[in-house]
């Protein structure tokens, strides 16, 4: 049966036919079944890490740095705003510092913690409930801080004199 279906193929296509199939087998040699080995990249020249080159300047100016509380936040945030507070001449417990910003009162418990463990500020809670702060001294305006650099120098002259 098998027979009869290869003769059929054979003579619907003759290039199937054995007679001619194995004339062409005769004439190609049979390929190895490992293939040849690949040839390595040329490595082409230029090419390759390079050393690092220096960096150029940029025609930029440098950003100018962002205005920062006396400790370190940015003014107009809850904490900037909170710091203020602090800073200020007024004393506040933290349900007055709350309602004055209009946050809960965990939320400035939590920014008074951070400053007593990140920045070293020693809070003292006086008989009222308000909130003194030591071991800091408090950040005088910058008109303040002129006059008083100007004193110094006045009374030092008078103790010379």
């Amino acid at each position: 049966m098998e027979s009869q279906k290869i003769e059929k193929a054979e003579s619907l296509n003759p290039a199937l036919n054995s007679e001619n199939l194995e004339a062409e087998s005769a004439k190609a040699p049979i390929a190895e079944s490992t293939p040849a080995p690949k040839a390595e990249k040329a490595k082409k020249p230029g090419k390759g890490k390079k050393a690092a080159a220096p960096k150029k300047e940029s025609k930029q100016p440098e950003k100018p740095k962002a205005k920062k509380t006396f400790y370190g936040h940015r003014p107009g945030t809850q904490a900037g705003t909170i710091d203020d507070l602090l800073i200020g001449k007024r004393l506040f417990t933290i349900s007055e510092m709350a309602k004055e910003m209009g946050v809960e009162d965990g939320r400035i418990k939590s920014h008074i913690r951070h400053l007593e463990s990140e920045k070293n500020v020693v809070f003292v809670k006086r008989e009222d409930g308000k909130l003194e702060i030591k071991g800091k001294e408090k950040k005088a305006p910058k008109a303040a801080k002129k006059a008083e650099s100007e004193k110094p120098a006045e009374s030092a002259e008078a103790i010379a004199a």
